[in-house]
């Protein structure tokens, strides 16, 4: 599940698609992904996803609004917004941090 994710950060699923790519329910996927790697499955997705735009952003020159779509966001605002939340700095900071 964990790779599943990893190489499908440009997409976003809802936990019943998930639940249905690896045969649980999603109940079982939600506890059996919490047990096993201690967060649950929405935090792991969204930790890949900003994990690749980070990287994009200090290792290419794409511009902010391709990488949020490569990561699945269809608006570089949302993007924009979710990376700040998560690393407490905004997409550009981060690239001119490099």
């Amino acid at each position: 599940m964990k790779q599943f994710l990893k190489n499908n950060v440009d997409k976003n699923y809802s936990l019943n698609e998930l639940s249905n790519e690896i045969g649980l329910n999603e109940n079982e996927l939600k506890t059996e992904f919490k047990r096993v790697f201690d967060c649950s499955v929405c935090q792991y997705f969204i930790s890949e996803k900003m994990k690749k735009s980070e990287h994009l952003l200090q290792n290419t020159e794409l511009p902010i609004y391709l990488i949020a779509e490569e990561v699945g966001y269809k608006n570089a605002t949302h993007f924009s917004a979710a990376f700040k939340r998560f690393y407490d700095e905004t997409p550009r900071v981060c690239r001119a941090r490099v």
